[in-house]
């Protein structure tokens, strides 16, 4: 994708195991009980809201990306070393909003260190302990989701 290596997809043999999906969740501590309150947020002060990822072309950037490209919000991105970072960075308040995996998450989601607003998806998410995160096409009903697909090659 960044031209670092000189093959084609066609010169591996995948063997994909898992698909996860980017939840928005943002610090407790914030305003934004709903999606659409961040949404809103997004659109008023734009360029403003931090919002934390594991760095460029991360699935939390493509996350927040994808929900501009939907949106036309613009935001302030405060990248890390890592998912699990971002996430910590958001529980700390360094940052308001974190666009990383579900699974990257789930702990401080289930430790209510975190508020899931949306999974990118059609669907709701059930996260055991949690409970029910609503899709993001309840807001962007075009969204189109992409899972992150982890996998062997």
């Amino acid at each position: 994708m960044l031209g670092l290596l000189d093959t084609k997809i066609q010169d591996w043999v995948v063997y994909t195991d898992v698909a996860n999906v980017s939840v928005v969740a943002v610090n407790p501590d914030t305003p934004y009980q709903t999606f659409a309150d961040l949404l809103q947020a997004f659109k008023d002060k734009p360029g403003a809201i931090p919002v934390a990822t594991a760095g460029q072309l991360s699935a939390g950037h493509n996350a927040i990306e994808a929900i501009k490209k939907y949106t036309g919000i613009d935001y302030k991105h405060v990248t890390y070393d890592g998912g699990n970072p971002a996430v910590i960075a958001t529980v700390a308040g360094e940052t308001q909003v974190t666009t990383q995996l579900a699974v990257e998450e789930a702990d401080m989601l289930k430790g209510k260190k975190l508020r899931a607003l949306a999974v990118l998806d059609n669907k709701p998410l059930e996260l055991q302990g949690y409970g029910t995160i609503p899709p993001v096409t309840n807001w962007i009903p075009d969204f189109q989701p992409a899972p992150n697909y982890f996998g062997i090659w």
